[in-house]
């Protein structure tokens, strides 16, 4: 007797462990699904905004170094994102209330610190004097003239 409850309970064990996977692993309505937003470039309060109003969730913000991203984003915009935007192309959609994860550029942007030593700039000459210009003479002709 106490051996059939024990296979009743295996059973019924894995009965709801089955009942849990297919629930949590069966796809969500279409209605469900939303597209994430691109909110690349945008600072990070619009971009929490834009999350909200498509129906997801912001759930991490991770600051990064301006000097570790590069010189063309300004502190305090958001640089990636996690998952990425949903375009044409590559559909990108999460059910409703889903998370995102935002990397977002932190400090000032800073300018490189190798310099480069000045170019040197090539000698200028003097200027050089240019012989006179040959003046123009008149055309001589076989025939002397002679004047009164």
């Amino acid at each position: 007797m106490a051996r059939m409850r024990r296979t009743e309970a295996r059973w019924a064990g894995l009965l709801a462990c089955v009942a849990a996977w297919v629930m949590l692993a069966a796809p969500a309505r279409a209605e469900d699904q939303v597209p994430v937003p691109d909110v690349r470039g945008l600072p990070e309060a619009q971009a929490r905004a834009a999350v909200a109003r498509a129906g997801l969730t912001v759930a991490g913000v991770e600051r990064v170094d301006a000097a570790r991203v590069g010189s063309g984003y300004t502190p305090g915009s958001v640089y990636q994102q996690a998952p990425p935007p949903s375009s044409q192309t590559l559909p990108s959609w999460l059910p409703r209330g889903g998370r995102v994860y935002l990397r977002v550029v932190a400090g000032r942007a800073t300018a490189p610190t190798t310099t480069q030593p000045p170019m040197p700039q090539p000698p200028v000459a003097p200027p050089v004097a240019q012989p006179p210009a040959p003046q123009p003479t008149a055309p001589r002709s076989s025939t002397p003239r002679t004047y009164p």
